[in-house]
């Protein structure tokens, strides 16, 4: 069957698609929702950091013939019959110089901001996943400039949950959002309060819903991850911090809430699967119905559980209200120091309470910066991190 508008049955004809991340875990599960609808898809470019065994072999599936590395290696087998673009600045002189319908950013972290800088002009579509890159590009402006020239849609479930609750309100009825939180491999099954010091990285690293990567796991375990996801709403939706929240809901059924002025509070409800927000991403303003539009049968759902998330006793929340209102860069110091701790936790460097000290720390010492642009704003992540290491060795 050819694939249609969703509207009127008219033909369409295939969408192209660059799938920037393509080996991690959102870029396989896009994979997954585009491989239900292949004849709507023509995948024209895919790119990794590192894993180039999987990347050609999904080039290979999919007949791709250009292929990037966002990390160049020191050595690299021949890819037959296929164009290889070695670092990002390859891959965005290759692609500013097309017009590619649709982009699915799935790399988490900053490491591709500077192709969706200077690329962005290339698509009429923008996917983004990656919290991190969202709450850069709303710092140096750069996010409204991309939303006045293209359509950009959020990737995360729970902005997604927000920007279908939203669409058709105005900002100045809204008295607040709530971001639910599944609470992670800790906060899920623990009082929010207790100590976490006994807290390895073992344990950090079993999250009960989601199947992530490591960084983002410990991000959940920690709820920085709801920290970024303040600051994004933020910036995507602008609106302000004060009227941002963050609940405990362990099933993770209910992805966020929008409460009213009028006393009125709407949810979004749905499996936990990521998925469903892709296609929404993907898709949008259509929705259509796919082989993965598996229905949330409430009758298999015995409770819906919350639980209050206090910022002036969960460090992390704290600390991103904190780096929210002192404004200028702070956010950026709150993403970049915690990559660094995230790193050496991993590593087996520090302590899971070492990740708040160093983020306090780190925002503490960081000094505001004078004219945040697009173009030095990744120089000035680099710095933070630079600074953050130093701090990191007096800990």
């Amino acid at each position: 069957m050819k694939p249609s508008d969703g509207k009127t049955g008219a033909i369409e004809k295939k969408r192209t698609v660059a799938i920037l991340g393509v080996t991690g875990s959102i870029g396989r599960q896009t994979l997954d929702v585009i491989e239900k609808d292949r004849d709507r898809f023509n995948l024209v470019l895919i790119t990794c950091n590192k894993d180039i065994k999987s990347l050609l072999e999904i080039a290979n599936k999919w007949d791709i013939k250009t292929v990037g590395l966002h990390s160049i290696p020191q050595k690299i087998n021949k890819f037959l019959d296929k164009k290889v673009l070695l670092g990002n600045r390859e891959i965005s002189n290759w692609i500013c110089n097309r017009k590619i319908d649709t982009l699915i950013l799935c790399t988490s972290g900053i490491e591709v901001f500077e192709i969706l800088r200077d690329c962005y002009l290339s698509f009429k579509r923008i996917c983004i996943s990656s919290k991190e890159i969202i709450v850069m590009a709303g710092l140096c402006g750069l996010l409204n400039t991309i939303k006045s020239k293209t359509l950009l849609i959020p990737i995360d479930s729970e902005h997604v949950a927000i920007h279908q609750l939203i669409e058709k309100t105005n900002l100045s009825d809204i008295k607040r959002l709530i971001i639910t939180a599944s609470g992670g491999p800790i906060y899920s099954k623990a009082n929010v309060n207790d100590d976490i010091s006994w807290v390895t990285k073992d344990e950090a690293l079993k999250h009960p819903t989601w199947k992530m990567g490591a960084k983002v796991t410990i991000d959940s375990a920690t709820l920085v991850n709801k920290g970024i996801e303040i600051m994004e709403a933020k910036y995507l939706f602008k609106i302000p911090e004060n009227k941002i929240d963050v609940i405990i809901h362990p099933e993770s059924i209910i992805h966020s809430l929008v409460e009213l002025n009028d006393g009125f509070v709407f949810a979004e409800l749905a499996i936990p699967d990521m998925r469903l927000p892709i296609q929404y991403s993907l898709y949008y303003p259509n929705k259509v119905v796919t082989q993965i539009n598996n229905s949330l049968n409430l009758h298999n759902i015995e409770k819906l559980t919350f639980r209050n998330v206090n910022p002036k006793k969960i460090e992390s929340i704290k600390l991103a209200y904190e780096a929210l209102n002192n404004g200028n860069i702070y956010p950026l110091v709150y993403i970049a120091s915690d990559e660094v701790a995230v790193k050496e936790f991993l590593n087996g460097k520090i302590t899971f309470k070492d990740i708040y000290k160093l983020i306090s720390e780190t925002l503490n010492e960081i000094k505001p910066f004078n004219n945040i642009n697009p173009y030095n704003i990744m120089d000035i992540y680099l710095e933070i991190k630079r600074k953050s290491r130093e701090i990191l060795e007096k800990i």
